[in-house]
C-alpha cells in the first residue's frame, strides 16, 4: 500500500524533468535566434566603419562577400564603400573583382583609386569586357591610364585591337603612353620598338623613365637590351632620407630591374637599395648576356 504514492511521485518528478529539459532547449534556441551569426557581425562592423575588421575578411564566406559587394556599390556613406572594397580585397575572388570594376564609376576619387590599386593585384581575362570601354569613355584621365596598364597586366592578346583603337583617339598624356606600354607588354612590335628605343636616349631622366617602362613590360627574354646601361655610372636617384643625400646610379637601377624581372637571379641580394660593386655589376652583365 505504500508503493503507489512513490510511483505517482516518480511519474510527477519525471514529467517535471522532461518539462525542464524542454524549457532549456527552447530557451537555447530562442537565444540562438536572437544572437547574430558571424556573417552579420562582420557586416555590422563594416557598416559601423570598424577598420580593424579587414584582416577578419580573409577567406570570408560567400554570403559575406555578397553583402560586401552590395555595400561597395550602394552604401550612401563613402567611407563604408571604401572599407567594403578593402574587405573585398582580403576576400579575393571573381565577385571582389566585379566590385572593383564597378567602383571605377564611383563619384569618390579615393574610392576609384583604391579600386584601381586592387585591380592591379587581382585581375583576370574575364574582366576585360567590363574594363575595355573605360579606355575611351571614362571621364577621369587617371582611370583611363591605369585601366590600360591593368589590361596589359592581364596579358590577353585579344585586347590588342581595342588598345589600338583607343590609341588612335586623341587623349592627353600619359594615357597614350600607358596604352603603348600595354601593347608592348602584349607583344605588339611597333609599341615594343618605341618603348625599347628609350633605353638608348642620352639623359639620365630619359633612361630612368625607360627602365621603369622596361620593368612594366617584364619580358625576361629582352633583358639583354639592358647591358649598355650597366656601364652608366651617372647618379640617377637620391634614396637618402629627407635632407640627406644617398644616390644610386643608372647601373644600380638597371640591376634592380633585372632582379625584379628574373626573380633574384644573382648570388648577391638586391633587397636593399644601394650602389652595387664592380664585381656585382659584372655578374649582372653575365646573367643577362646568357650562356
Amino acid at each position: 500500500m505504500m508503493r503507489a504514492p512513490y510511483r505517482v511521485l516518480s511519474r510527477r518528478r519525471a514529467a517535471g524533468l522532461v518539462a525542464w529539459v524542454l524549457l532549456l532547449i527552447l530557451g537555447a534556441r530562442a537565444e540562438a535566434a536572437q544572437e547574430p551569426d558571424m556573417s552579420e557581425v562582420l557586416i555590422r562592423r563594416v557598416e559601423h566603419k570598424d577598420w580593424d575588421v579587414i584582416p577578419a575578411m580573409k577567406g570570408a564566406s560567400p554570403a559575406v562577400v555578397d553583402d560586401l559587394v552590395v555595400l561597395a556599390r550602394s552604401s550612401s556613406d563613402s567611407e563604408v564603400r571604401e572599407l567594403a572594397l578593402w574587405c573585398l580585397n582580403q576576400a579575393d575572388g571573381a565577385k571582389a573583382r566585379s566590385a572593383f570594376v564597378a567602383a571605377l564609376k564611383d563619384p569618390g576619387e579615393d574610392i576609384r583609386d583604391k579600386a584601381l590599386r586592387f585591380l592591379h593585384r587581382n585581375h583576370d581575362a574575364a574582366d576585360l569586357p567590363a574594363l575595355l570601354p573605360h579606355l575611351t569613355s571614362h571621364p577621369d584621365d587617371f582611370v583611363r591610364e591605369q585601366v590600360a596598364l591593368i589590361i596589359g597586366e592581364i596579358g590577353s592578346r585579344s585586347a590588342i585591337p581595342d588598345l589600338e583603337r583607343a590609341l588612335a583617339q586623341p587623349q592627353p598624356e600619359p594615357v597614350p603612353h600607358a596604352i603603348r606600354l600595354a601593347l608592348a607588354r602584349l607583344g605588339q612590335p611597333a609599341s615594343r620598338a618605341e618603348i625599347f628605343a628609350g633605353l638608348s636616349k642620352a639623359t639620365v631622366s630619359e633612361r630612368r623613365a625607360a627602365l621603369e617602362d622596361f620593368a612594366y613590360i617584364a619580358d625576361p627574354g629582352e633583358t639583354h637590351r639592358l647591358i649598355p646601361l650597366l656601364s652608366d655610372r651617372r647618379p640617377a636617384v637620391n634614396i637618402g632620407r629627407s635632407g640627406t643625400t644617398n644616390t644610386i646610379r643608372v647601373c644600380d637601377l638597371t640591376v634592380e630591374v633585372v632582379s625584379s624581372i628574373l626573380r633574384e637571379p644573382f648570388s648577391f641580394s638586391t633587397e636593399t637599395r644601394r650602389s652595387f660593386s664592380d664585381e656585382e655589376l659584372a655578374e649582372a652583365g653575365r646573367v643577362i648576356s646568357g650562356p
